[in-house]
């Protein structure tokens, strides 16, 4: 083994409000979102809504009132350099309304979604208050009420959901931290981007002649959670900037996953293409490997055989599978030490170790540094993390297009600025994957529930948003 490269967080600047760059998610608290509204469909935005609606048991009613105080205005005395208010962050006129119901010892799924349609208004976000559980968990209350909500037969309430759990309400040093990312993930389900790359990580000096278009996709194949029988399947669009354009997920006819999956990936690589200035596209698939066995890996490379196939020679695609890997990177000249103050022996972020031609170990979790600020790790416990990736030739088609070519490093950038668009924590600058890959467990279990529920897919205007963070 050998080093590859080792990519910094310094390339891989994030863009806020009125273009102002910085290498950390916090300072959307000076420059504000990069856009109110979808760069793809002006009808997705913030400010279609006019209200955030906070529904509580009656035993957490005093607790949600602050919460709603506190998500709109902002924390008060030191703490407001930690969380300045939604409406001063994000540029926006959003009001908050809490309000409580009665259910006994139980949270349920049914009465939580009859007190949201008891007191819905037109333009209205749910924000819905529960126990925390485990999300490995697909029976529990967290699944349940997500995708009530989600039920297509709701019509205009149809509502992507932002949960939060009582244990953030008790814990005064959890909850002072969580306010910016809670209001993060509502602004992004409502329809904004926050940030965005402040360079795509395919650059056009390098690479691209600026007449050919580029997109990255997350693909997922997982077995439904509830008829193992079945599969589910998701696609996730992102701008060469990583800008969310949009996103299905769908149960899978199971006689034949490859050529419905396969469909449903070439229906929306046509549909960017369709909509394109140019005439000539490169893709980028990201493809989860997480939780597949031998053969739903190959139902899932057969999809995308399918898929190319019917695409024509003016698309070209590069596929990367990403998986957790069993390596353990330390870093025996790493003068970082821990809680304990012994050394950790953690590797740098971005360290990139090649394994074989076209398989590479990307670190993502380990040692960094921000401008002159002391190292810190990204570590809470346990090893580090290494994503292996993999570059599947046989899946791309040739081209006589000298700016397509993509080398094994410019692959690698995508699947390192990708993990930069960390949503959840704004402590961490990066997530343990790319978030092309990151949610798939999350919408398996949801789209299952959903056609549980209805029989149908996501409504329309759900899939235009990041609806699964």
């Amino acid at each position: 083994m050998k080093i590859f490269h080792r990519f910094s967080l310094s390339d891989f600047l994030l863009r806020f409000g009125e273009s102002n760059v910085n290498i950390h998610p916090y300072y959307i608290t000076f420059y504000g979102p990069f856009s109110i509204s979808s760069h793809y469909d002006k009808n997705i935005s913030v400010n279609r809504y006019k209200k955030i609606l906070i529904i509580c048991k009656k035993e957490n009613l005093d607790s949600c009132k602050s919460l709603s105080n506190d998500l709109k205005n902002g924390l008060e005395g030191n703490n407001w350099r930690v969380y300045k208010g939604f409406n001063n962050i994000f540029r926006t006129n959003i009001d908050f309304q809490v309000v409580d119901y009665d259910s006994g010892n139980d949270y349920d799924p049914n009465k939580i979604l009859s007190v949201y349609e008891d007191n819905y208004e037109s333009k209205t976000f749910p924000l819905i208050v529960l126990p925390k559980t485990a999300r490995s968990e697909i029976d529990s209350i967290y699944y349940r009420v997500k995708a009530n909500f989600l039920n297509p037969e709701l019509g205009e309430l149809s509502s992507p959901t932002q949960i939060v759990t009582t244990d953030t309400l008790k814990n005064s040093s959890i909850y002072i931290w969580s306010l910016l990312p809670m209001a993060i993930q509502l602004f992004v389900k409502m329809g904004g981007v926050p940030y965005s790359l402040a360079q795509s990580p395919v650059t056009k000096e390098r690479t691209l002649s600026g007449k050919i278009s580029l997109h990255i996709i997350g693909l997922g194949l997982s077995r439904d959670p509830l008829n193992n029988k079945n599969y589910v399947g998701y696609v996730s669009v992102f701008d060469s900037y990583g800008v969310w354009v949009f996103g299905d997920s769908n149960v899978l006819d199971s006689n034949n996953v490859p050529t419905s999956f396969g469909e449903i990936i070439s229906r929306y690589i046509k549909d960017i293409a369709s909509k394109s200035s140019v005439q000539d596209h490169i893709v980028i698939i990201h493809y989860s490997g997480k939780e597949l066995g031998r053969d739903d890996d190959e139902k899932i490379r057969k999809a995308i055989q399918e898929a190319k196939n019917s695409l024509g020679s003016r698309v070209i695609i590069f596929v990367l599978k990403i998986n957790y890997s069993d390596l353990v990177l330390i870093d025996d000249s790493s003068e970082y030490q821990g809680k304990s103050g012994e050394n950790s022996w953690y590797p740098p972020i971005g360290l990139t170790i090649k394994l074989k031609n076209n398989v590479y170990a990307l670190s993502t979790t380990g040692t960094f540094k921000i401008s002159n600020q002391q190292t810190k790790a990204n570590i809470f416990r346990g090893l580090p993390t290494l994503l292996l990736v993999s570059r599947h030739i046989e899946l791309e088609n040739e081209s006589n297009l000298d700016e397509s070519n993509l080398d094994d490093l410019t692959l690698i950038r995508t699947v390192f600025a990708m993990a930069r668009l960390n949503y959840v924590s704004v402590q961490n600058p990066m997530l343990k994957e790319p978030i092309t890959t990151r949610y798939s467990r999350e919408i398996a279990y949801l789209t299952s529930r959903v056609f549980r529920v209805s029989e149908k897919t996501l409504p329309e205007n759900v899939k235009k948003v990041m609806w699964f963070i």
